[in-house]
């Protein structure tokens, strides 16, 4: 998994051209966390195989979320159009998620953070509760964060967090015309 905060302008048009020049099979989804990250998501990765206004399958998608040791790069890898292609995920506006774990859930923010850094991206194929390595099944998962540079500090509220912006970002200088 990689994560990078860059502007979202150049990242999914740079993907498009990428796999229009050289076959690569990248798909792309793009969320917010305002009214509930992880509800965003799994109707992003519900939409990636078809099935967007599923609501069943949205909430399948979310228990997914919250299996031990589950990473994006497993739950990518499961859906029916992701196994074995690349994934990259942009969460826009992620200063969004510091107020919605203010005036909603924690645990829910902090569950979503924790899907973006965790470390263990061969993670994948459930048996039980539990989560085996399965390289057949699991997705390339790239997420790209755009975030307001004041709110860099806040990023040290999450484990994990701050670390994992510190390793990758990508600050945009103020833009003009």
């Amino acid at each position: 998994d990689t994560i990078v905060l860059v502007g979202r302008m150049v990242v999914l048009p740079k993907l498009a051209r990428q796999h229009l020049r050289a076959g690569a099979p990248w798909q792309t989804c793009s969320i917010r966390p305002s009214g509930g990250p992880l509800w965003n998501l799994a109707k992003e990765f519900a939409r990636l195989e078809g099935d967007a206004e599923d609501v069943e399958r949205v909430g399948q998608i979310m228990g997914q979320f919250n299996q031990h040791e589950a990473t994006l790069s497993a739950i990518a890898g499961s859906l029916k159009r992701l196994k074995g292609r690349r994934l990259c995920i942009l969460v826009d506006q992620f200063e969004e998620l510091f107020r919605f774990e203010k005036e909603t859930s924690r645990e829910e923010a902090e569950l979503f953070v924790d899907l973006l850094v965790r470390s263990n991206v061969q993670v994948t194929e459930r048996d039980g509760d539990t989560i085996k390595e399965s390289d057949d099944q699991v997705a390339a998962v790239h997420i790209v964060v755009t975030m307001r540079s004041e709110f860099l500090g806040e990023c040290a509220r999450f484990n994990g967090l701050a670390e994992a912006i510190n390793r990758t970002q990508y600050l945009v200088p103020p833009m003009d015309r």
